[in-house]
């Protein structure tokens, strides 16, 4: 009982003096850890949001100057005296794997950017080193190839070291990665072309058996190689349309324009963002004609394609098909590709 009433009535007790000092020592240093504590996470993510941007735009400029080991990496500008070689993707891009059937013509190129003396001069290592043109003197990573037939992908990984206090679990480094697909119009076309072209003279030479065993990899999987044997007219626009969507793999979708109507019909889209557009007949730069190009022109400007293609077919009864010389002069002015399927 004298215990309990000395600490009722001791003024040591009673007295608030100093409890504010208190709090604010035992407050304050809580309150700077977590304000230091969300200012390096903040640090943290916005490096993992830069080193991803870097990464998405180096392996976007990759993927695009894919044809040309010599395009300077960041403005596309070269030399046109300066080319690959001619035949360098038969043993070293994959493009041809579909003679063999396509596993075996798995190719992978692997380079540590920025790239420096470690690259081993070949042309992969020289299109994957140009990835790491304009980084930050910090900032490390890799560029990767893979291929298997016409699906080819280029891959990049960029990381940069964090100096964050260490003992509160904060990571050591940020890092971020992109994958991009390579299409190459122009070359997806004369590997079409060349198929359609050589499959009917194997097939004359080569006994039934023995020319189906050479491509088993490819007659047993369907839609792979159309039918050579067809004679490509078509009496409907709409008959050439589902047989461009078979040959591309595509599918039909509409893309908003501004400077030219308000929207572009695409005939197939393939995968690669590749856009194909199907014509029978003749074609002339009428304002009609104009307007589908200017479309295009301007899906191609705004980066909304990776590229266009026209593909012309012969209408049933008509032998002629195929661009004007002014409507091709348009279209190569424009940066369109068109294909004249006979």
């Amino acid at each position: 009982m004298k215990i309990r009433s000395f600490f009722r009535n001791s003024r040591l007790f009673k007295d608030e003096a100093g409890s504010y000092s208190l709090e604010a020592a035992l407050v304050a240093p809580i309150s700077a850890l977590l304000v230091a504590g969300v200012a390096f996470l903040l640090i943290a993510s916005a490096q993992s949001s830069l080193t991803y941007i870097t990464a998405n735009e180096s392996s976007e400029r990759i993927s695009q100057h894919w044809n040309n080991s010599y395009k300077h990496p960041v403005t596309g500008m070269f030399s046109t005296f300066q080319r690959d070689p001619l035949f360098w993707r038969w043993n070293q891009d994959s493009s041809s794997a579909w003679l063999w059937g396509g596993e075996a013509g798995e190719t992978s190129s692997l380079v540590r950017l920025p790239a420096g003396d470690s690259s081993d001069g070949s042309i992969l290592s020289r299109k994957l080193s140009g990835g790491a043109a304009g980084w930050p003197a910090a900032y490390r990573g890799a560029g990767s190839f893979r291929g298997i037939g016409w699906n080819r992908e280029v891959a990049v990984e960029a990381a940069v070291p964090l100096s964050l206090p260490g003992g509160f679990g904060l990571p050591d480094a940020a890092g971020g990665r992109s994958t991009k697909s390579i299409a190459e119009p122009a070359e997806f076309i004369r590997n079409v072309e060349l198929a359609l072209g050589y499959v009917p003279a194997l097939k004359a030479v080569i006994e039934g058996d023995k020319f189906r065993n050479l491509l088993s990899p490819w007659v047993d999987k369907p839609d792979i190689v159309p039918d050579v044997d067809r004679t490509l007219s078509f009496r409907h626009h709409s008959d050439a349309v589902r047989y461009l969507r078979t040959l591309v793999r595509g599918q039909e979708r509409r893309i908003g324009t501004e400077e030219t109507g308000k929207w572009r019909l695409i005939d197939a889209m393939d995968k690669h963002e590749v856009a194909h557009q199907t014509y029978i007949g003749p074609k002339q730069p009428n304002k009609d004609v104009r307007d589908q190009l200017m479309k295009d022109a301007e899906l191609i400007r705004k980066g909304k394609v990776k590229g266009v293609v026209w593909h012309f077919f012969r209408r049933t009864g008509d032998a002629t098909a195929g661009p004007s010389p002014a409507l091709k002069k348009l279209l190569q002015d424009n940066g369109i590709v068109f294909v004249i399927h006979s």
